[in-house]
């Protein structure tokens, strides 16, 4: 059946989930098949969606605001792109932040993308003191993936204060 995992806790990794029973349209807790699932959509929250059926499109309705903070915490925080446009990583200005840690591929926070929804696999790149972000399994080779539409993002914290990413409407709209 399909599902549905939220990502909520960044001091966890795991995710709660939900299935879709075909027989009554309605969603279900995978921990109890029985008792109905209640998952509010939110901008606080991460989500996946696990389609093991045919090829679909999900259309969702509501407004993009034209800033956006995201705050995120230590551990693994999921996180989405509100950009309409590709973004490289190194012009999301994040090594500017608070609490933001570069250094080496074993101890600089990280981004994790999951771009493939074939494997489990999810391509990382890691904050060098250069303040690029380079591939955890390449540490000297720059990371060159993007942030893009539909992917979802891991982005892994390794300082104990909040992170707080002002995505802008500069970055939205390409400057203008």
């Amino acid at each position: 059946a399909d599902q549905i995992l939220t990502k909520d806790d960044p001091a966890t990794w795991g995710m709660p989930a939900a299935y879709l029973n075909s027989a009554d349209g309605k969603w279900y807790k995978t921990t109890a098949s029985t008792a109905l699932a209640e998952i509010g959509i939110n901008t606080t929250s991460g989500y996946l969606i696990n389609n093991k059926g045919q090829e679909t499109t999900i259309t969702l309705n509501g407004q993009i605001s034209r800033d956006q903070t995201v705050v995120m915490s230590s551990g693994y925080n999921m996180i989405g792109t509100v950009f309409p446009v590709n973004q490289t990583l190194n012009s999301l200005n994040l090594g500017s932040l608070a609490n933001v840690t570069a250094g080496t591929v074993l101890n600089a926070d990280q981004i994790l993308i999951k771009n493939n929804p074939a494997t489990w696999g999810m391509p990382a790149a890691y904050l060098k003191t250069d303040g690029k972000w380079y591939k955890t399994t390449e540490p000297e080779v720059e990371a060159t993936f993007t942030f893009q539409t539909p992917y979802g993002y891991f982005y892994r914290q390794r300082a104990t204060g909040a992170i707080t990413w002002l995505r802008d409407a500069s970055l939205i709209i390409g400057g203008e």
